[in-house]
């Protein structure tokens, strides 16, 4: 059985709530890293001890990559050999007893060194989805993408620790284009992939923001784009083309032709 590790990241939430950790309580076997963006004390270290995970307080919201640069760093300090493979988990996301059974089998069966699950929101699919070049796109039929144009959410994720023995993910990006980035790294360092042969249910809260929690996250995600999509001249008209397509799509979406303006 390979050694399976989970880095559970957590945000104003109290941990017994999420879905994430209620799958790790049930799976003893997989060594889980709770890492905690929380701005106020709820508890959570308390609930991750008395379950046996490893707890990381990152004394505030530092933002999704420095919480998985910590919580991979605290795993190379466990397991120096970086062996087995890290499942990233999202808390708002329940994971069905087929994905462990999946991730386990095609960790032993394949010499992919990325696992991806097909994860499903109020939309359709979200992952995996098309990534090319700039160019980022959804699809119903992730099969049919290329590997070496494959794109992927974080969550459900299950990466070979080989991988991080020299690699961590960029921490200028604060929450957004995290997994863009790392998938686009992971494609020019040739890493083999492959699609699992499990179905993941994520509640994306952007969805059903309001307005003005949409204006704010579109601002922050704003940030992170700029970052992902560099200072080259076609970097820059992706970045503001891919700004327009979002800012219409909240005109569209609130009926506010003033968030043209974000």
């Amino acid at each position: 059985m390979v050694k399976t590790y989970a880095i559970l990241v957590v945000y104003n939430r109290k941990l017994e709530e999420t879905e994430g950790f209620e799958t790790l309580k049930a799976h003893k076997e997989i060594t889980a890293v709770v890492c905690d963006n929380s701005t106020t004390d709820l508890g959570n270290r308390e609930a991750a001890e008395a379950n046996g995970a490893f707890y990381i307080d990152m004394e505030g919201n530092k933002g999704l990559s420095r919480a998985y640069n910590k919580a991979l760093d605290l795993i190379e300090r466990i397991d120096p050999a970086m062996a087995g493979v890290v499942i990233f988990m999202d808390d708002d996301t329940f994971f069905p007893e087929h994905y462990f059974e999946e991730v386990e089998y095609k960790c032993a069966a394949y010499p992919a060194q990325i696992f991806l699950p097909v994860v499903v929101d109020q939309r359709g699919i979200l992952s995996p989805f098309l990534l090319r070049k700039n160019r980022i796109a959804r699809t119903n039929d992730p099969a049919a993408i290329r590997e070496e144009e494959l794109g992927a959410i974080n969550s459900g994720m299950a990466v070979r620790l080989d991988v991080f023995r020299t690699y961590r993910y960029d921490e200028r990006l604060f929450l957004d284009y995290i997994d863009h980035a790392f998938m686009r790294d992971m494609h020019r360092q040739k890493r083999p992939m492959a699609i699992l042969d499990a179905e993941l249910k994520q509640d994306f809260s952007a969805n059903s923001d309001s307005k003005e929690k949409a204006a704010a996250r579109f601002r922050n995600l704003a940030k992170d784009a700029a970052v992902y999509y560099g200072a080259s001249a076609s970097g820059r008209a992706a970045y503001f083309a891919m700004l327009t397509r979002r800012k219409l799509s909240l005109v569209k979406r609130f009926r506010d032709p003033k968030l043209l303006f974000l």
